[in-house]
């Protein structure tokens, strides 16, 4: 289990993220939803140790825990220049010594041996999901995992996420799409103004849209007729 009690964290006088707690258990998929700029992303790079928190603390399993065992997928991967995708899982793979990318990239196809500089975005974010399954660290951040797959990969993403999920890891997911998450998560928290406004379980997931629209629109919708009653 992974906790983080009471996390703050501003960027200069701007709140990102303002009296943040969440509780993470392993062998669930817990979902965090938000807007583009609610903190999704620095959230993830607070618990991967980029920055510390100003405030508030991350609970860890044991003592013998350190950032090693994080695997963290960004949401824009970046490559070193004039790299092959081979020689990439080849570096990540390295812990792992039981892993076959012969046998993932039948499912991923990507042209491993070419630079991937060539690759497409969407061939990029492909190589960035192998490379961090090779890790099979047991604690996996995934910002926006979705964005940029085809629909063969997404449909084989939702696969592989059941399985990872059986294996006892933590896996966290980011998406402002709700239904990703819905379809993968056991525990989705809605982000919004730097905290968890509400964390919702399986059965509860009929509520979520209505109260996301709610929250959302008690602030806009009266702007927008206004604009348009003009």
């Amino acid at each position: 289990m992974l906790k983080l009690k009471n996390i703050h964290f501003s960027y200069g006088e701007e709140k990102v993220l303002d009296n943040f707690s969440l509780e993470l258990k392993a062998g669930n998929i817990h979902g965090v939803l938000g807007a583009n700029g609610a903190g999704k992303t620095t959230l993830f790079q607070i618990i991967y140790g980029v920055m510390p928190p100003s405030k508030g603390k991350i609970i860890v399993p044991d003592n013998n825990f350190d950032i090693s065992q994080i695997g963290y997928l960004e949401t824009q991967p970046q490559f070193y220049p004039y790299m092959k995708g081979v020689e990439y899982i080849d570096l990540l793979s390295r812990g792992n010594p039981t892993f076959n990318v012969g046998v993932w990239n039948e499912i991923f196809k990507l042209p491993l041996n070419k630079l991937i500089d060539a690759y497409s975005s969407g061939m990029k974010k492909k190589l960035a999901l192998l490379g961090i399954i090779s890790q099979d660290k047991p604690i996996m951040l995934l910002d926006e995992p979705f964005n940029s797959l085809d629909l063969e990969t997404v449909e084989n993403l939702n696969l592989i996420l059941k399985e990872l999920k059986k294996e006892n890891k933590i896996i966290v997911l980011t998406s402002h799409i709700l239904e990703v998450l819905k379809l993968n998560c056991d525990r989705i928290s809605y982000l919004n103004n730097g905290s968890v406004q509400q964390t919702f379980s399986k059965p509860d997931f009929q509520h979520i849209n209505q109260y996301i629209k709610s929250d959302i629109t008690q602030h806009t919708e009266s702007i927008i007729q206004s604009i348009f009653s003009q």
